[in-house]
């Protein structure tokens, strides 16, 4: 599905990149979204069918800013798209191929989050 019919990602991405103050200067290899109840679907589902469309994006991290909840999506040059799911703080979200480890710590420290229950 194109929120924007008619244009191929390379020429939604061209356009960006052509404007007077380019949003982008390189291919996007991360995009990281925070989530809202309002768009969460649109997201999860719409724009992550668009995202897994660039062919330059190896990482797609999904931000729950009410708890600590975390997905990244990871795809391996050439490879198929793997989720994973992270929920604990304790947990670091490893993304080797742009040089990156993000603990769930650190995405949270400013944030006061609900206590989990105790299954």
């Amino acid at each position: 599905m194109n929120r924007f019919p008619g244009r191929s990602d390379g020429q939604t991405q061209a356009s960006i990149a052509e404007s007077p103050t380019p949003m982008l200067t390189k291919p996007p290899r991360l995009v990281v979204e925070v989530l809202s109840p309002s768009t969460r679907y649109l997201d999860l589902v719409v724009k992550l069918e668009e995202y897994r469309q660039v062919g330059s994006l190896l990482y797609l991290l999904y931000i729950d800013p009410d708890l600590a909840d975390a997905i990244l999506w990871s795809r391996p040059e050439g490879g198929e798209w793997r989720q994973q799911r992270s929920i604990s703080l304790d947990e670091i979200l490893d993304m080797p191929a742009i040089g990156i480890k993000l603990a769930m710590s650190d995405i949270y420290e400013r944030v006061t989050l609900p206590p989990r229950a105790v299954e």
